[in-house]
Parts: structure tokens; C-alpha cells; sequence
């Protein structure tokens, strides 16, 4: 029964030593992965929001220097439109102004009714034609410089159309403007395509009703995200960046900010768990790199709890045979007197 006891003593010593460290060993590593988790997720929302700041400025500039542009070629296109021979020259004009400035597909100068009166390649056949499209209706309507709102055209592709309107002396005479099929190589994709990084962050636009504009996986163009709680933000002019799971299901950590100038959303957005990875990287490095210190640890309390329970083990041996000596002593008197009443 000593000897037990003495086992159980000795490691039980070794037990709660090598129990409170591993739980301090746990309990550090956890503190340092949620420390270091939250301060990779304030960094990452962050530099996305500073990045997309970034780029909706770029957006913005971008988009008025093109307005610019138009204004500057509607001054031309009004010395033409009293010509009745200068139908190559507007076409040669829209033509020049879509190689230049490489941003629309086609470019057209319109009547107040909306006939083309010239238009670059691929549209010159249209040429006396009456234009019906939203974009060409709302630049009528509205006789200001616009960037439209999306819309369908006649065979199924996104569109955008901005234009600025054709006014002499007070008389509005029509508008010159230019078509961007979202669907084709565009200005978004040059302004925002070369920042897919392979770290997992990309880059998407919505309109105003929070359908998509841009974005890397064209077949989800003109799909509506409008429930993403980002999305919901920018449809009411907000910017920032925010924690949120997306209409896939996904934790994101996104910057978003608005561009008024064509009432657009942009967001800069990584997956939650690509941006934490670092995270667990160092936990597991603390591991490997603790494992040393540990293993030591662990044949120091070996050593040690023998050395703590050697005394404890020499005073529960002489303390055993102590009280066992004491009560010989006092059982021989009574069996001596037993002895001698027998006799």
C-alpha cells in the first residue's frame, strides 16, 4: 500500500506540473491567435478601404476628363451640323474620338429627335437611323451631360451611354455621346482589371439599384446583389468598410465607396479566411518553435517531482513504520499478561 501511495504521490506531482504548462501554453497561444487575428482583419478593412478610395477617385477623374472630352468635340460637331455635305466629317469626328480616347465602342451625334447624323465603326450603317435605346432617350430628355444608367440593348449587352448635349446659341440641337458594352473589354476593366491579386482580393462595381456593372466573372454581369449589406450601403450614397457575409455565403472583409458623378458603387473585398491565414501560420510556428522549450520543460518536471517526493517518500515510510513499531509496543504487554493468567 506504501508503495502506491508513493507512486501516486510522485506522479501526481508530474500531472499538475505538466498540465498547468500545457494550459499555459494554450492559453498564450490563443490570446496571441485572437490578438493577431483582429489586428489582420482592422489592417485588411483598412487598406481596402484606403485602396478603394483610391480607385473611385481614379474612377471619377476618368469619367469627367471623358465628359470634358465630348464637350470639347461638341464644339466641332456644331460648325458641322449646318452643312449638308458634312456627314463624312462627323463620321471621320465620332471615329476619331472613339480611337482616342479608347473607351467607347461606338460614338454617334444625334438630332433632337434622336437620328443619327454621324457615327463611328461598327455603327455608321445606322446613320439616318432614329435611335430608341434608353441612354439616347434620357440624354434627349434630359438635355445635361450623362453617364446613364445600365441598360439592355438590342441583342442582350449591358450598356452604358454618356453623353453631353449639342446647345447653340440656347437652341438644344441634339447630343453627341458614346456607347460602353459592359460585356466587352471597357474602361472599367482598364481602370480596375489589373487589381485581381492573387491574395485573394478583387474588385466589383454595382449601379445604383445594385445590380453588377463589373466584375472579374463576366457571367455574373447584370446580377443583382443588392441584398449584400455592402451593396445596401452604397445604394444610399455611404462609403467605408465593414465585416459581412456575401450573397454566396461567403465572410468577406470589404472597402466600399461611392462615386456620385455616375452613381456608381466600387468595392475592394478578400475572404475573411485568406486575410486571418497568417494567423494560424504563426500559432503553428509558436508550436514548432516552442517544442524545445517544452520537451524541456516536461523532463525537468520529472526530474524535479522525483526530487519533491523522495522527502515526502522517506517521512510517509518512517511515519508507516513509526505507527507500526508503537503499536507492537503496546500489544506486547497485553500478551504477556494473557500468558500469564493461562498459566
Amino acid at each position: 500500500m506504501g508503495k502506491q501511495m508513493r507512486w501516486s504521490l510522485k506522479n501526481l506531482i508530474q500531472v499538475v506540473a505538466i498540465l498547468a504548462i500545457a494550459l499555459t501554453f494554450l492559453t498564450s497561444t490563443t490570446v496571441a491567435y485572437q490578438v493577431h487575428k483582429q489586428s489582420l482583419i482592422h489592417s485588411t478593412l483598412e487598406a481596402n478601404y484606403a485602396y478603394v478610395q483610391k480607385l473611385t477617385s481614379t474612377t471619377d477623374t476618368y469619367l469627367r476628363e471623358i465628359l470634358n472630352t465630348l464637350e470639347v468635340n461638341a464644339e466641332v460637331v456644331l460648325s458641322l451640323l449646318d452643312d449638308p455635305s458634312s456627314q463624312t466629317q462627323m463620321n471621320a469626328l465620332a471615329e476619331r474620338i472613339r480611337t482616342e480616347t479608347n473607351t467607347f465602342d461606338s460614338v454617334a451625334v444625334a438630332s433632337t429627335e434622336g437620328v443619327i447624323l454621324g457615327a463611328s465603326s461598327p455603327s455608321r450603317e445606322l446613320v439616318g437611323e432614329e435611335l430608341t435605346s434608353i441612354g439616347a432617350m434620357q440624354a434627349i430628355k434630359e438635355k445635361r451631360k450623362i453617364i446613364s444608367h445600365p441598360y439592355v440593348g438590342i441583342e442582350g449587352e449591358p450598356i452604358i451611354f454618356i453623353s453631353v448635349p449639342l446647345f447653340e446659341n440656347g437652341e438644344y440641337k441634339g447630343f453627341l455621346g458614346g456607347a460602353i458594352y459592359l460585356d466587352q473589354p471597357n474602361i472599367l476593366e482598364k481602370l480596375l482589371g489589373n487589381h485581381y491579386y492573387e491574395n485573394g482580393s478583387y474588385v466589383y462595381v454595382v449601379d445604383y439599384a445594385g445590380k453588377l456593372i463589373y466584375h472579374q466573372e463576366k457571367e455574373r454581369l447584370k446580377e443583382d446583389v443588392s441584398s449584400n449589406p455592402v451593396v445596401q450601403k452604397l445604394i444610399t450614397g455611404e462609403s467605408g468598410h465593414k465585416q459581412l457575409i456575401n450573397t454566396k455565403g461567403i465572410p468577406m472583409l470589404a472597402g466600399y465607396a461611392y462615386v456620385p458623378i455616375a452613381e456608381w458603387g466600387i468595392v475592394v473585398q478578400r475572404q475573411l479566411d485568406i486575410s486571418v491565414a497568417p494567423a494560424k501560420e504563426m500559432v503553428l510556428e509558436m508550436a514548432l518553435k516552442s517544442l524545445p522549450l517544452l520537451l524541456l520543460s516536461f523532463f525537468l518536471v520529472r526530474y524535479l517531482s522525483r526530487k519533491i517526493a523522495l522527502p515526502l517518500q522517506k517521512l510517509a515510510y518512517y511515519t508507516e513504520n513509526s505507527v507500526e513499531s508503537d503499536q507492537k509496543e503496546k500489544w506486547k504487554p497485553s500478551l504477556t499478561g494473557t500468558m500469564k493468567l493461562n498459566n
